[in-house]
């Protein structure tokens, strides 16, 4: 049996977000990666949204009208899943389109984060499929979120044709002709933000910079994420690079240690794509996503690591003056939660 969350009826959304979800287990605190055979203590443990539904809490914290077109399951962590979701997002996040469902178990993944990367251990069982029509769903959005692994569903392609802007994602692949395939769904698509590692697989070049402008070859916009280094971005409106979340930029709240980088390139495409929606030229629109993973990072979890209207303000109120001055646009943000 199929139901669907009863959540904001009847309302229409700025931002989609079409994907799979997982519970997400993070541990943290480990100097190195566990070896097989051996065991290692985390010094840190928690629970959280992940996936899609990182980049959905994210672009409702942001202020954004957002819809979660997702799949879950009646069970303990689907349960789990949506209690996190009404409490990180209690406002803005419409879940009218999160089916549960009797026969798909809750996907459930344990990250562990050691030296600034992480590794995944993922049971999803079967795998995620895209729905083959459209939800019962309200209102086009403005701009929607998908995997772009596999070709773009024929609904979804119907959105853009009305005017709204499909941002495309790539989870972890890597068989034989994955490049390949991802390089002719990108023509179906507007905008494209993987990180360095998968566009430099998806292309074979080198560097994230050289990699961008192959992407750029074949999609609208190519935004790659550099961890630590930022992000460059390259296509019809130019070449944008714009450097890591530095002092100059966070003030003190540099020194914070990065706890949990699970979620930061989730984050870094909704703060994308909700840029878009005040009228953001590009460069502005990638400034303001390296801040907000930025801020992210340096909390537990995915989505609850998010940056909220109380979030943005701290950094604001402790930024320094030139910092303040080069991210002026994001006062929209920070004085909308006032």
């Amino acid at each position: 049996m199929l139901g669907r969350v009863s959540e904001h009826p009847g309302t229409s959304c700025d931002l989609a977000f079409l994907g799979p979800v997982y519970v997400d287990l993070v541990m943290t605190g480990f100097d190195a990666l566990p070896v097989l055979g051996s065991e290692v203590h985390a010094t840190a443990m928690h629970l959280s949204p992940g996936g899609t539904a990182t980049r959905a809490v994210a672009a409702a914290r942001l202020g954004a009208r957002t819809a979660l077109l997702s799949l879950a399951g009646h069970d303990l962590f689907g349960d789990r899943l949506l209690a996190d979701l009404r409490h990180l997002a209690p406002t803005g996040l419409d879940l009218t389109g999160l089916v549960r469902s009797d026969a798909t178990p809750t996907p459930v993944s344990v990250a562990v984060v050691a030296g600034g990367d992480r590794t995944f251990l993922t049971y999803e069982q079967p795998r995620w499929a895209s729905p083959v029509q459209l939800p019962e769903w309200r209102a086009a959005p403005r701009s929607l979120h998908l995997d772009v692994s596999d070709p773009v569903p024929t609904w979804v392609s119907g959105l853009r044709g009305a005017g709204t802007e499909l941002v495309g994602g790539v989870g972890y692949v890597d068989d034989a002709g994955w490049g390949e395939r991802l390089r002719r769904h990108l023509a179906d698509v507007d905008v494209f933000v993987p990180n360095d590692d998968e566009a430099q697989r998806a292309t074979g070049a080198a560097t994230p910079e050289a990699a961008a402008a192959a992407l750029a070859e074949h999609v609208g916009v190519a935004v790659v994420t550099r961890g630590a280094r930022g992000a460059v971005a390259a296509g019809a409106q130019g070449w944008v690079e714009v450097d890591g979340a530095g002092p100059e930029v966070l003030g003190a709240l540099a020194a914070e240690p990065v706890v949990d980088t699970t979620g930061a390139g989730d984050v870094f495409a909704a703060a994308l794509m909700a840029g878009g929606l005040e009228g953001w030229s590009l460069a502005q629109r990638v400034e303001a996503a390296v801040l907000c993973s930025g801020l992210a990072v340096r909390r537990p979890g995915g989505a609850s690591g998010a940056p909220d209207a109380s979030a943005l303000r701290g950094w604001w109120d402790a930024a320094p003056a030139g910092g303040r001055r080069r991210l002026a646009h994001l006062e929209a943000w920070v004085t909308r939660g006032a």
